[in-house]
């Protein structure tokens, strides 16, 4: 099928000819995976459980965001909607908008938050090549990203494909050099008390990317197949995510520090350095910017370009003018927000699937929003309650708030519907007579 019979039904920024690849989708969801925070995430979980310890978590926390991504992106690629047009089906024509509304607040506001990030680092990195302040450096990353994006798909297509390749050789050269200079007598090392179990572990690394997981059908919608959606997901989340920790993890553990721009810059690693800043944060930023413009276009059918435009303008002021840390607790509240979203549209769309009963429009949807606030709750209540369903506080949230929706729908929505339509059928039948 190509792109282009089913642009009116998903609206795309992008010229792409023919359905795409998982290989190619998997390259584009690794080079936004492969970020300044995934950096730090890294060096945090092998310094909490040692080498060993954090390539085990990562992989399996790595499989555990596969299988989540891959039930989403396999909606997108069935349904050919983007993530923010399965919330429109799931919660109504307006309380859809409503939850987009929230999504568009979160994504732009971490979009600011890891320019901010860029800016620091850049200047870490390249401040002796090029004499800027952090404000510089990032608005000449705020240009890049914004400009990427508004070429569209197929830029960011071919960004992946350049630089996700690259940004893991610049890694592994990292680990080859720490290793070659500091030698591996204390790498394998288990500390005597770790800061995180093997649970902990894993957890840490679901909650900390299952957000980027439950949005894959953004790009999974281009997907050739339901196939190659789910094979980008396992490819990106299962190998890439588990790789990119534990290369960032180990020279962290041998340097002491987690700054991995400080550990490149010790190792007489300059250039490298600046590379991995750039690649970073651009690739990372003009996907999220690309995910901005589509949550946009359910508000407005104003051009994608000014959607970009607008989005990589308004990102870029908070973090130009310092809001962007400010923000970052706010962001993280709202972020719980997303898991429930993602739970609901799920369980709608799969429902509604094997029913082969597509849902009936409507403005306001009840039950979902009342599953996506059941889910919000539970994510809410298990920090002050020390409580937890599986150990990953945005799986509880997700896994209730795909219950709920199943109880709300079949118990109290659906017998509602029911019971409508048997008091109209009289009345028309009483028209028809007439």
């Amino acid at each position: 099928m190509q792109l282009e019979n089913y642009k009116a039904e998903a609206p795309l920024p992008d010229t792409v000819g023919a359905a795409v690849s998982g290989l190619r989708i998997a390259l584009i969801l690794m080079g936004a995976t492969i970020a300044l925070p995934a950096f730090v995430m890294g060096a945090t979980l092998n310094d909490a459980m040692g080498t060993r310890g954090s390539i085990i978590a990562s992989i399996v926390g790595g499989f555990v965001l596969a299988c989540i991504a891959a039930a989403a992106a396999v909606v997108g690629a069935h349904s050919r909607l983007s993530s923010y047009q399965l919330i429109l089906r799931a919660f109504g024509s307006s309380g859809g908008k409503w939850v987009n509304g929230c999504l568009s607040v979160v994504m732009v506001g971490w979009f600011a938050v890891v320019a901010s990030l860029f800016g620091g680092a850049a200047l870490r990195a390249g401040g002796h090549v090029l004499p800027l302040s952090a404000e510089g450096w990032l608005v000449i990353g705020i240009i890049a990203m914004t400009g990427t994006t508004l070429a569209g798909f197929r830029a960011l297509d071919i960004l992946a494909s350049l630089t996700t390749p690259l940004k893991i050789l610049l890694l592994a050269s990292t680990v080859y050099v720490s290793l070659s200079k500091t030698g591996a007598a204390d790498l394998w090392v288990t500390p005597e008390h770790p800061a995180l179990t093997g649970p902990e572990g894993v957890s840490f690394v679901v909650g900390g990317v299952i957000v980027g997981a439950l949005l894959t059908p953004d790009l999974a919608r281009l997907a050739a197949s339901r196939t190659q959606a789910a094979l980008a997901c396992f490819l990106a989340f299962a190998i890439g995510q588990p790789l990119v920790l534990s290369l960032a993890g180990i020279p962290a553990r041998l340097a002491g520090e987690s700054d991995l721009v400080r550990i490149m810059l010790s190792l007489g690693l300059g250039l490298p350095a600046i590379l991995v800043v750039i690649l970073a944060a651009w690739s990372s930023n003009a996907y999220n910017l690309y995910a901005i413009t589509l949550v946009y276009r359910t508000f407005t059918r104003a051009a994608t370009w000014k959607l970009a435009l607008f989005g990589g303008t308004l990102g870029g002021a908070l973090a130009i003018f310092g809001l962007a840390q400010r923000l970052t607790p706010f962001l993280l509240v709202l972020s719980v927000a997303i898991p429930p979203i993602a739970g609901v549209y799920l369980a709608a769309y799969y429902i509604a699937w094997i029913k082969r009963d597509p849902p009936v429009e409507r403005a306001w949807r009840a039950d979902s929003l009342a599953a996506w606030l059941s889910g919000v709750a539970v994510a809410g209540l298990e920090g002050p309650l020390a409580f937890s369903l599986s150990g990953v506080t945005a799986i509880d949230a997700l896994l209730v708030a795909m219950l709920a929706y199943a109880a709300f729908h079949f118990f109290i929505y659906r017998p509602r519907q029911t019971q409508h339509a048997a008091a109209l059928a009289p009345a028309a039948h009483r028209g028809n007579i007439k």
